[in-house]
């Protein structure tokens, strides 16, 4: 689910396969079927192990989970307009940065917390590095 968000979030910086203007709809279109397929699952799991949990009758989890899976992979246009402002100010604002990269994918000592950003709402994530694997894109 984490590689699935970030590759949504940042097209091409994370994907296995080449995105470019050519397939960048069908790329997008694929990921977040993709994405929202295990999230609704994922939160559909967690709305039946409450009802379990609680000896309830479990007739609402499925809808709920695809609604609620639907409510965030609607956020994510605004999420990644923020983000771009957000690699863009930091780029900006750092002068040693020679690419957008370099705010991105800070060092690998700064990996894990990323996801605790995205799962709180916060955009101040944080990337692993795969610089090595991954040629300079502008953010758009």
């Amino acid at each position: 689910m984490i590689e699935k968000f970030r590759e949504v979030l940042f097209p091409g910086y994370f994907s296995r396969e080449k995105v470019d203007s050519a397939n960048l709809i069908y790329h997008m279109g694929q990921s977040i079927s993709q994405l929202y397929d295990i999230l609704s699952e994922q939160i559909i799991h967690v709305l039946r192990h409450d009802c379990h949990r609680y000896d309830l009758a479990c007739t609402e989890c499925e809808p709920r989970g695809h609604e609620a899976a639907l409510t965030l992979i609607k956020a994510i246009p605004d999420l990644r307009r923020e983000l771009a402002g957000d690699v863009n100010g930091a780029y900006a604002g750092d002068p040693a940065a020679k690419s957008h990269d370099e705010v991105i994918f800070p060092i690998p000592a700064c990996m894990p917390p990323w996801c605790t950003g995205l799962l709180t709402g916060s955009t101040n994530l944080i990337f692993p590095s795969c610089r090595e694997s991954c040629p300079s894109r502008p953010i758009v």
